[in-house]
């Protein structure tokens, strides 16, 4: 199995020739920026940087090594040149440095993609206005082997394993401690409050517990947060830990806190999120069976039902994004991203929507 790692640097060089009737400089006093990075959030001097950062990520996001540069082990770098006009639009993209095996229409490809999403760039500028500027991006392609673990703090957090993690006495026990063990929070002014989080527990090696992450999708109340964390947390040495190689190995693991009353003046409105979480699962199943019309669809009357409901969002979203409706997965984004903290919907959401 190998992995795709790409890496680029905007490379530019001094010179100034006619295009269309209009000069197209190849350095000028501000360059062009890819979008997401002009807000007040974001100083000054940081724009570029964060512009580079951007435009790493739509391209990271979107290429795909192809299989016949796979098979014939090519890498090294494919250089796209293009003009980013007075406009802000990609002009004239071409390929001026290739390796082969298809990966030079790939980065084009990909360089092309942005004026059909209609992302547009802060053009650059000379002497205070807007002009055409020639942007050399270097694509590097590069074949490794995937590594067995991850770096998260100080743990090495391995991703594969031969045995995974298990609770002692199997998931009837793990749905049995947190059904027990997971109590409703009283909150002042409780007016039906329900929901459910999502904890990412990393399960070391000694049988210690530890979370990782939390989805807060129905933004529920800080006390149902710490619940979570707490209960979660309480699960030390209730695990046998993954296996790799014969010895133990710290993991992680994702685990679901229910917080749905099944009585009470809140059932009927848990029994409505309970037919919509199944409408999200048969959506799924429809979208990967190429059933994409019908997935989008089912994810609409869900979200419609539940529109705070942050994963119901997050899922129609990436929909959309697969499908190229970036506009439409644009909403969806922004609420995301405001409802929680995962650092890649923060930058795919300042890309898509093409924030100033």
């Amino acid at each position: 199995m190998v992995k795709k790692i790409l890496f680029f640097t905007g490379l530019v060089l001094i010179s100034v020739f006619g295009y269309s009737q209009e000069k197209v400089y190849k350095v000028v006093e501000e360059m062009p920026r890819f979008p997401g990075c002009e807000g007040e959030e974001v100083p000054a001097d940081q724009k570029y940087d964060c512009s580079q950062k951007n435009l790493l990520s739509f391209v990271y996001d979107q290429i795909v090594y192809p299989q016949e540069a796979i098979e014939k082990e090519l890498t090294g770098n494919v250089v796209v040149s293009f003009i980013v006009t007075n406009e802000g639009l990609v002009k004239d993209p071409k390929v001026v440095k290739d390796i082969g095996g298809g990966c030079g229409e790939e980065a084009l490809r990909v360089v092309k993609l942005m004026n059909e999403t209609g992302l547009k760039w802060r053009p650059g500028y000379k002497d205070g206005q807007p002009v055409n500027v020639e942007f050399n991006l270097p694509v590097r392609f590069k074949l490794e082997k995937p590594l067995d673990f991850q770096l998260v703090g100080r743990d090495s957090v391995f991703v594969k394993y031969d045995q995974a993690p298990t609770f002692i006495g199997g998931d009837e026990a793990l749905e049995n401690y947190l059904a027990t063990n997971i109590k409703m929070p009283k909150v002042e002014g409780d007016t039906c409050i329900f929901g459910y989080i999502d904890v990412t527990a990393l399960i070391r090696a000694n049988g210690e517990v530890l979370v990782s992450n939390i989805a807060n999708y129905s933004n529920l109340p800080f006390e149902f947060v710490f619940e979570s964390i707490y209960k979660i947390h309480k699960t030390y040495y209730m695990w046998e830990p993954a296996v790799y190689e014969g010895r133990k190995v710290p993991t992680l693991v994702d685990l679901r806190v229910n917080f749905l009353p099944e009585s009470g003046p809140c059932a009927p409105k848990v029994a409505e999120l309970k037919k919509a979480r199944k409408m999200v699962d048969d959506a799924l199943q429809k979208f990967q069976s190429e059933e994409k019309d019908a997935a989008i669809g089912l994810m609409n009357q869900a979200v419609d039902m539940f529109p705070e409901n942050a994963e119901f969002k997050y899922l129609r979203g990436q929909m959309l994004i697969e499908q190229q409706k970036f506009t439409e997965a644009c909403p969806d984004y922004r609420y995301v991203r405001k409802t929680l903290n995962i650092p890649e919907v923060d930058q795919l959401s300042l890309i898509i929507c093409n924030q100033p």
